[in-house]
Parts: C-alpha cells; sequence; structure tokens
C-alpha cells in the first residue's frame, strides 16, 4: 500500500508524536515533514498547496540513498493560520514540535513576519514563495528564505514598465492597508521619484474591501494615465470590474496573482508576476501537464512557486543527507537549484539573488506576455529575448 505523504490541519497535535515514531520505526525510509502554511480555504492556496504535494510525490518516486542511513521519505504538514499574524505564531510553534525540516509558506507578509522568530530560533528554515514584502528579509534572521521576488524587486520592474515600456508620464496608486501593500507602494514612489515620474493621486483602502468606487473617480479625474492597484490578490478581479463598469479607459497595472485570472477588458489591463512565460520552456509545459493529469485542473502561478520552494527543501535536505532542520536550513543557504522560473539562488538576507518577472498584457485570447525584466543571470536561455 502506498504510503501517505499527505498530512492535513484535521490531524491532532496530540496524535502526531506517536504517529511519527511508528513511521520512523519503519527501517527503510526516514520521514522529513514539510510544513506549509497559509489561508487553507481560499483556491489559489490550494493550488500552491497541490504544487508542493506534486513535487514530494514525485521525490519520493525518485528515492535517493543516504549516506547516513535509508533515504529520505518526504511528507506534507499543512496548517490553516487564515491569513491571522496571531495565528501564524501557534502554528509556527506546532510546526518546530513536530520537528518539520522547513516550512513553506506563510502566504502573507504579516502573518510571515509574526511567525519568523519562531522558526528563526529553532533553525526551522522558512520558505517564502507568496510573501514578498521586504520587511521580511532585514531583520536579519538567517532562517528566511524567499523564492520569489520581495517587494523592493517587484517595485523596480514595475516603475520600469510604467517608464520604458508604457511610457507613463502621470501616475495614480491605488493601496491597501496590508504588509505586503504598504512596502510596495513605499518602494514603487521611490523608485518613480528617481525616474522623475509624478504620482498624481494616491488613495488607501481596505485590505478586505470590493468597493473601489471613489478611488477610482480621484484616480481619473487626477489626470492619471496610468493607475496601480496595489493589493491583495482577490481584491484584482472587484478591481478590474468596477474600472469596467465606469468605462475607465486608463491604463491599469497589476501586481502578482493577476494572471491566474481571466478579465474582460479591452487590452488596457496590464500585470506584473514573478515568473517566466511558461509557453516558452518545455520543462515548464512539462510541469503543467504533470500537475493537471494529477489534480484534474490547471496550476497557477503558485502551484510553480510552491513546486519550486518544495523542491529547494528536498534538494536542501537530502544534499544535507539529514531530517535535522537546522542542517537542511545550512544546506539551503548555498543551494543553486534550477526552477520554473529560473535560477534560485539566495543572498546573504535570504533574498533571491536574481528574480525574474514578466510583464502581460491581458487579450480576449488571454494574457500575453510584453517582456521578461530581469538581470538574465538566473533566467533560463528558452526564456531570453
Amino acid at each position: 500500500m502506498r504510503r501517505r505523504i499527505y498530512r492535513g490541519i484535521l490531524l491532532a497535535a496530540c496524535l502526531l508524536p506517536s504517529w511519527h515514531a511508528a513511521a520512523q520505526d519503519d527501517a527503510r525510509t526516514r520521514i522529513a515533514l514539510i510544513g506549509f502554511a497559509g489561508p487553507l480555504s481560499d483556491q489559489m492556496v490550494q493550488s500552491a498547496q497541490q504544487g508542493a504535494l506534486l513535487a514530494i510525490e514525485e521525490a519520493n518516486r525518485r528515492p535517493q540513498p543516504g549516506k547516513q542511513g535509508p533515504p529520505l521519505h518526504f511528507e506534507l504538514l499543512s496548517q490553516d493560520d487564515k491569513s491571522n499574524s496571531n495565528l501564524a505564531g501557534y502554528v509556527a510553534r506546532y510546526f518546530v514540535t513536530s520537528r518539520v525540516i522547513g516550512v513553506l509558506g506563510h502566504w502573507n507578509t504579516g502573518p510571515a513576519i509574526a511567525a519568523a522568530p519562531v522558526y528563526d530560533a529553532a533553525g526551522v528554515a522558512q520558505v517564502s514563495f507568496t510573501a514578498t514584502g521586504s520587511q521580511l528579509t532585514r531583520k536579519g534572521y538567517r532562517n528566511v528564505f524567499r523564492v520569489v521576488g520581495s517587494t523592493d524587486d517587484t517595485a523596480a520592474y514595475l516603475a520600469e514598465s510604467a517608464d520604458k515600456i508604457m511610457d507613463s508620464k502621470r501616475v495614480a496608486i491605488i493601496h491597501s492597508d496590508t504588509a505586503f501593500s504598504t512596502a510596495l507602494t513605499a518602494a514603487f514612489v521611490r523608485e518613480l521619484s528617481a525616474r522623475a515620474i509624478p504620482v498624481v493621486s494616491m488613495q488607501a483602502v481596505s485590505g478586505k474591501t470590493s468597493d473601489f468606487n471613489a478611488q477610482l473617480r480621484a484616480a481619473v479625474d487626477s489626470g492619471a494615465d496610468l493607475i496601480l492597484l496595489s493589493a491583495i490578490t482577490g481584491q484584482l478581479q472587484p478591481f478590474v470590474n468596477t474600472a469596467k463598469r465606469m468605462n475607465v479607459s486608463t491604463r491599469i497595472l497589476l501586481t502578482g496573482g493577476a494572471t491566474n485570472q481571466k478579465l474582460d477588458d479591452a487590452g488596457q489591463v496590464y500585470a506584473i508576476e514573478p515568473n517566466l512565460p511558461q509557453q516558452r520552456c518545455s520543462h515548464q509545459k512539462g510541469f503543467e501537464q504533470r500537475y493537471l493529469a494529477r489534480f484534474e485542473r490547471a496550476p497557477t502561478t503558485f502551484s510553480r512557486y510552491a513546486f519550486d520552494a518544495a523542491n529547494l527543501l528536498i534538494q536542501a535536505a537530502r544534499q544535507a543527507d539529514s531530517e535535522r532542520a537546522p542542517e537542511v536550513s545550512a544546506e539551503l543557504r548555498e543551494l543553486r537549484y534550477a526552477g520554473l522560473s529560473g535560477d534560485i539562488a539566495f543572498d546573504k538576507d535570504g533574498n533571491n539573488s536574481h528574480p525574474a518577472y514578466t510583464l502581460y498584457r491581458s487579450s480576449p485570447q488571454g494574457w500575453q506576455p510584453l517582456r521578461v525584466l530581469s538581470s538574465e543571470q538566473g533566467v533560463p536561455r528558452c526564456a531570453r529575448g
């Protein structure tokens, strides 16, 4: 019978030690738990969870003999932090007690920052693939790693897109009150200032609202030729729907997660994603085919990020030949991994050294890539040009 490799949130903490101990008694494998934290009821989070699960299943089908014992067998242990910073701390302590080799998450910047001290004290690698707030890697933690670019990276490429590709002269910004949006907005304003592009309107909204009427009206009235929405993924579709209803003709620029949604617009909506065009590279097409066969649905961008993040932990554990978190984290600092969105290696703060981005434009045929934005050092040759 196939060994179970997925443990859901309903697994009671009091039952884990006995089950885990029983699994450890199997002399043929060593169990390596990988934590996954986020708001598990969200469909995008579920797609990421599936991406991580696919990486684990594929790794377990290709076991590698250990030098110090039997092969490592990987299992996913998921917990729902409900995007709540207070709950994230409890989840982090549960993962530490459960002796995970590392954690994928947390989903949002606020909970990720709240959980980071717990992981750092225990030597547990926290591999972020969605929490892009630059604050996370500025606190000096040795066990924080980020697969995608930070808000500083995103802001730089947003400004480059606005300036060099879209030739914008007057920019309006609508931002939410989340930690992610606060960091991205501040960095974007700095980047625009360096390029002498004025911000003619700055409007704030709640991170939970779907009402953008007043903010969009103010942005249009300001005479802006580009509107940036700096908000969480769940707010992107309502924002575009509101703009369409109001007949807004100003170009709109969105951030990560937008290309997972089909937008009915006249081609005035753009988005920047921390990834590469999936149709350009054969290994990316292969991932999509395997994911579709396994889960009977197409992957999202988050599926790909989580797949890469899980494989990083798997590769680090195998190279360290260990299921002990501090040893895996130490290996991760030196690792270079060829991911779906380019080579991944980490700087001294745990940031991706050379994150790649793509600017997309919405069309009736779906999102069309316009340009890859990167230093090219970490971009596969098939995605260049």
